[in-house]
C-alpha cells in the first residue's frame, strides 16, 4: 500500500509539475494559435485607395507621382481603386474642364458639381456633349493607369470601384435627379462605361450605386434597389457585369437599415456583390455582426469603405466580426495635409522641384495586412489561448499561408498548424516600421515561433 501511495503521489506531483509548466509557458504575455484551415470564411478582393493623390492640383505631381505610386502597390499593397465619378458630370456646361482652364473658381466649381442637367428627354439615347468626363478622365490617366501598370507587373490585376457620388451640395440648377429616375441613372452608367472602354481599353469591376446615401444625398434604399436594377439591365445588354456595391452608409448601423429596404426590390438582391458601409458613426460589435449576418444568409461579400483615421485596431474586428473582403481607410495622399488618417502617405509639396513623399503612421501597421493578403486570399481558421494576441488567418490564392497577429502587449507567439516550410516574419509597433525576423524553416507538425517586442502587429508568411 505504502509502495502504491507514493506512485500515487508522484504521478500527481507530476501532473501539478507539467501544468505549472504549460502555465508559464503560456503566460498573459505569450499564446499558442492554432490555425485551423477546414474553418473557412471570407475570400478577400482587395485592399483599397480613393483614387486621389493630388493630380488635379499639384504642381509638383510629375514629380513625386512614381515614388508615391510605388509605396502605393509595393510598399503598401494597395490593389483596388475607387473612381468617383459626380452626378454633375452629366452636364454640357462642362463645369471641370472650365475651372481646370481657370473660367471657374474653386468655390464656383463647388456650388455646381452636383448639378445634373439631363442630355435629353429619352434616356435611351445618348447625346455625349450633354457629359463631361474631364474629371474621371484626368484621374484614370494620371492614377488609375499607372497604378494599373505596376500591378500588372506584379502579375495582379486593379479592381476598380466606380463610385457614383450626389451629395446634396451643389446640385446647382439640375433639371433631374437620378435617384427617382432609374433609367437615367442607368444611361449615366452606361455611357461612363462606354467612354472608359473606348479610351482606356477596360471598364470598372464594380459599381458603387451612391457614396453615403445617408448623408444629405435625398437617396433611400429603394430608390438604390430600383436603379441598380436598371442599370445592371442596361449594362448586360452590352455585355458588361460588374458586381454593385451598396449601401456605402456614412454609418455603419444604417447599412443594414438601407440594405434591407434593398432587398425588398424585385431583382435587387441578385446584382449585390458587396454590403458596404462606413465607420463615422453608429459603430459597434453588434453593429459589425449584423452586416456579416446579412452577408451570410443572402450570401455576399462585406467592405468597410471609408473612414478617415481607421487605423489596425478597426482592420481586424471588420475582418475578424465584419467579415470583410475589401478594405479602405481613405485617399491615396493629398498635398500638405496633416497626419490624420486621411491618406495613407503625406504629400509635401511645398517646394515644387523637391516635393517629399513620407508614411502615415498608421499605415505600417495596415501595411502588415495589406502586404501579405492579397486578392483571392481565404480567411481560414485561426484559435488564441491569449486574446491579447489575436490572430487572423489567410490561405492566399497560391496556396501559401498567412497569419497576421494583432498584439495588445509584447510576447512570444506559437503555431500549430501551418505546413512546413519557410515562413518570413515582419512586425509594426510604434517604434518600428515593418521590421523584419530571420526567415524560420520549419517541418509539418511543428510549431512556429516568433516574439514581438511590444505592441503592434507581426505577420507570419510562407514563402
Amino acid at each position: 500500500m505504502k509502495g502504491l501511495r507514493e506512485n500515487c503521489v508522484l504521478l500527481i506531483v507530476a501532473a501539478f509539475s507539467m501544468l505549472m509548466v504549460n502555465c508559464d509557458r503560456f503566460s498573459p504575455q505569450e499564446a499558442l494559435i492554432t490555425v485551423d484551415p477546414k474553418l473557412k470564411f471570407q475570400t478577400m478582393t482587395g485592399w483599397e485607395a480613393t483614387a486621389q493623390s493630388g493630380e488635379a492640383t499639384s504642381p509638383a505631381f510629375e514629380k513625386y507621382r512614381n515614388q508615391l505610386f510605388d509605396y502605393a502597390v509595393d510598399g503598401l499593397g494597395i490593389n483596388r481603386l475607387r473612381l468617383e465619378v459626380r452626378s454633375g458630370e452629366e452636364n454640357p456646361n462642362k463645369y471641370f474642364s472650365k475651372l481646370k482652364s481657370g473660367q471657374l473658381t474653386e468655390k464656383e466649381f463647388k456650388k455646381k458639381r452636383y448639378e445634373i442637367i439631363n442630355d435629353n428627354d429619352d434616356p435611351f439615347t445618348t447625346e455625349l456633349n450633354g457629359f463631361d468626363f474631364s474629371e474621371i478622365d484626368l484621374t484614370l490617366e494620371r492614377v488609375v493607369v499607372p497604378i494599373r501598370q505596376r500591378l500588372a507587373k506584379r502579375g495582379e490585376s486593379l479592381f476598380l470601384n466606380l463610385t457614383y457620388v450626389d451629395f446634396g451640395e451643389g446640385r446647382g440648377n439640375s433639371d433631374i435627379r437620378h435617384n427617382t429616375n432609374p433609367e437615367e441613372y442607368a444611361e449615366f452608367i452606361l455611357t461612363v462605361f462606354l467612354h472608359i472602354q473606348k479610351k482606356f481599353g477596360f471598364v470598372p469591376d464594380a459599381v458603387e450605386i451612391i457614396l453615403e446615401p445617408d448623408s444629405g444625398t435625398g437617396w433611400t434604399g429603394k430608390e438604390i434597389g430600383n436603379v441598380m436594377v436598371a442599370t445592371a439591365n442596361r449594362l448586360q445588354k452590352h455585355n458588361f457585369r460588374p458586381g454593385f456595391v451598396v449601401p456605402s452608409t456614412k454609418r455603419m448601423d444604417a447599412a443594414t437599415v438601407f440594405f434591407d429596404q434593398i432587398a425588398e426590390v424585385p431583382g435587387a438582391l441578385e446584382h449585390v456583390k458587396e454590403i458596404s458601409y462606413h465607420r463615422y458613426g453608429g459603430v459597434s460589435t453588434q453593429a459589425l455582426e449584423e452586416i456579416a449576418d446579412r452577408a451570410l444568409k443572402y450570401e455576399k461579400q462585406t467592405s468597410m469603405l471609408e473612414k478617415i483615421g481607421a487605423d489596425y485596431e478597426a482592420l481586424h474586428a471588420d475582418l475578424k466580426i465584419g467579415r470583410n473582403s475589401a478594405w479602405q481607410q481613405y485617399t491615396i495622399g493629398f498635398p500638405n495635409e496633416p497626419d490624420n488618417g486621411a491618406q495613407y502617405f503625406l504629400i509635401d509639396d511645398k517646394d515644387v522641384e523637391r516635393p517629399k513623399v513620407a508614411v502615415g503612421n498608421r499605415t505600417g501597421f495596415l501595411g502588415q495586412y495589406f502586404l501579405y493578403v492579397r486578392a483571392g486570399a481565404r480567411r481560414i481558421g485561426a484559435a488564441t489561448t491569449n486574446p491579447r494576441l489575436d490572430p487572423l488567418a489567410f490561405v492566399n490564392a497560391d496556396g501559401k499561408y498567412v497569419v497576421v497577429v494583432k498584439a495588445d502587449t509584447a510576447g512570444k507567439i506559437g503555431i500549430n498548424g501551418v505546413p512546413g516550410g519557410s515562413y518570413g516574419i515582419s512586425y509594426t509597433t510604434s517604434s518600428e516600421a515593418r521590421a523584419n525576423i530571420p526567415e524560420i524553416t520549419i517541418a509539418n507538425g511543428e510549431v512556429l515561433s516568433a516574439v514581438i517586442p511590444a505592441a503592434g502587429v507581426m505577420t507570419l508568411f510562407q514563402r
